[in-house]
């Protein structure tokens, strides 16, 4: 699955950095082109007044998602736990449980009881 600039800079909006800053104000402009290929194509997006800083983080933004190794996370799996069976989920949910909790927990009604 590729992601467009305006996915990743979605995923991207809860960082507490100039990036997630850029991101929050993308997110709130009706007249961002979502569908932006490019470096050029981006950067026409931004105002002509937007400010230096502004720039800046977009560059770094572009920079980040353009690079080779970054790759989109992964859909969530059906079952936490790839290639187990419902049984086999709830049995190492309860050993995880055990551990955080110190001691055994019983499942009553699908509610976890410790």
């Amino acid at each position: 699955m590729n992601w467009t600039f305006y996915q990743w800079l979605m995923h991207n909006r809860w960082r507490s950095d100039p990036i997630g800053d850029l991101a929050r104000d993308v997110y709130l402009d009706r007249k961002w082109n979502k569908k932006a290929a490019n470096i050029v194509e981006v950067q026409l997006c931004l105002p002509a007044t937007a400010c230096k800083d502004a720039v800046k983080a977009l560059r770094a933004a572009w920079k980040e998602y353009d690079r080779e190794d970054w790759k989109p996370p992964h859909r969530r799996r059906e079952t936490p736990y790839e290639g187990s069976t419902p049984e086999e989920n709830r049995l190492q949910l309860k050993t995880e449980l055990k551990k955080m909790l110190g001691k055994e927990v019983i499942e009553e009604n699908h509610e976890w009881i410790s």
